[in-house]
């Protein structure tokens, strides 16, 4: 037990391990995304509003998105 450390699950089961591997993959579990990391797949956003208050401009000023301020919502 002193060797298991961190995010380790253990898996006891009596199918063949490429048939159990097989079920695990087909089923991922959505996590959020790292600082840094790539998306797999293309991520279009919309245009339009994000529902989000205007303190909130400055992270899209960070990822380089323009957005205006409409009715207190910040608008793509």
């Amino acid at each position: 037990m002193d060797l298991l450390k961190g995010k380790i699950g253990l898996v006891f089961t009596e199918e063949s391990v490429p048939e159990f591997r097989k079920g695990i993959s087909s089923k991922p579990v959505p996590r959020e995304a790292k600082v840094g990391s790539i998306s797999p797949i293309d991520v279009i956003i919309p245009a339009g509003p994000t529902g989000l208050a205007p303190s909130e401009v400055n992270f899209f000023h960070n990822l380089g998105l323009l957005v205006k301020i409409n009715k207190s919502i910040l608008d793509l």
